[in-house]
């Protein structure tokens, strides 16, 4: 079976074969947001296939898990499930396997070929690290659009080498942007907070960011949250929009704000059910919501629509570069040509001025 694939992808299934031919047993497979990360793993899955292995993909999102099989569905690719309540089919030659689900009941016997999506996160989670550790002489490919956790190249005596040994890249942003894949995006920087009194800590991947009970009561403020309404009806009125809140309280009271300026706007959590859920987002899709607000819960791997507005209303101390939400404006814009990126950081000082 063969995949049609862009030039970039066609080259990053390549070159990570190469890789792994080449004695690395574990390898980051690297494409920004809106590259195709999915449809180029589904190629690789084809090609193990024809070898006659058997391959596990793992998501760390229930949502993941049942997005990656709705492309697989797609493509032809014959595959079970793994994953709580919707296990199915675990004879197949393909399975798509929730970590929790996993971590609980373990992966058959007979898995040649281990393909781990937002592997980024594998460093901070010890449920990952534990199945490569289990299954230290099988391949792993990770997939992600930021490769720059800490500890993605940490030594483990468990595996005899680095956690992953060897990055290939696909493709860069500037790459896709000159390739009419994704556009580029006017950047705004807003009011800068006031973050005195407010912390910073390492998260559970190593990385230094704002203590995140701190920065909600320093954000969460009616007159910040007025300022990102306010310069909203400036610079994106009636464009679909997707804001990402500090917490849930914050993401309520932005909605809130927008509602009583007559906006169509909803917020979106991961204590709703699926079925709630799957409305907001319906409702988002086909237009009737404007403005979508979450807290994390659509950072990684959510397929979204056309929209031109991208408001981050959580100041954070890490650089863009490590942000996949702005790579997710970029390519649901990428056909009509225009993106508005609005996101405050410490090191920003204008008011709402381009950057």
């Amino acid at each position: 079976m063969s995949i049609d694939l862009r030039p970039y992808q066609s080259n990053l299934v390549d070159n990570t074969r190469l890789s792994l031919a080449g004695g690395n047993r574990r390898v980051v497979a690297y494409l920004p947001t809106g590259g195709g990360k999915t449809r180029t793993a589904a190629a690789i899955i084809c090609r193990a296939l024809a070898k006659g292995r058997k391959v596990v993909f793992v998501a760390n999102r229930k949502q993941l898990v049942l997005q990656t099989s709705g492309v697989l569905h797609g493509l032809g690719i014959a595959h079970g499930i793994l994953q709580a309540d919707n296990t199915r089919n675990l004879d197949a030659r393909v399975l798509v396997a929730s970590i929790d689900t996993v971590h609980l009941r373990g992966l058959p016997d007979d898995i040649s070929l281990i393909i781990i999506d937002e592997c980024h996160s594998v460093a901070g989670s010890a449920k990952l690290k534990q199945i490569m550790f289990s299954r230290n002489l099988v391949p792993v490919i990770g997939l992600t659009a930021t490769p720059f956790a800490a500890g993605m190249g940490k030594h483990y005596d468990k595996l005899g080498g680095a956690l992953f040994e060897d990055l290939v890249i696909g493709a860069t942003v500037p790459d896709l942007i000159a390739d009419g894949h994704l556009v580029d995006c006017d950047i705004y920087a807003p009011s800068d907070p006031d973050l005195k009194g407010v912390r910073s800590s390492k998260g559970i991947d190593g990385e230094t960011d704002f203590c995140q009970s701190d920065l909600a009561k320093a954000v969460d403020k009616p007159s910040l949250i007025g300022d990102i309404r306010d310069h909203w009806f400036r610079l994106a009125k009636d464009k679909q929009t997707v804001v990402f809140a500090t917490d849930i309280p914050h993401s309520k009271h932005i909605v809130e704000t927008f509602q009583a300026a007559g906006v169509a706007a909803e917020h979106i959590d991961y204590r709703m059910d699926d079925d709630e859920r799957a409305a907001i987002l319906e409702r988002f899709a086909n237009g009737a919501t404007t403005v979508l607000s979450n807290c994390a819960l659509l950072s990684e791997g959510w397929r979204l629509p056309d929209r031109r507005g991208d408001d981050s209303g959580a100041p954070d101390a890490l650089p863009d570069s490590l942000h996949p939400d702005g790579g997710q404006s970029a390519q649901a814009s990428a056909r009509q040509g225009a993106c508005i990126a609005a996101r405050p950081q410490r090191q920003h000082r204008a008011s709402w001025a381009p950057v």
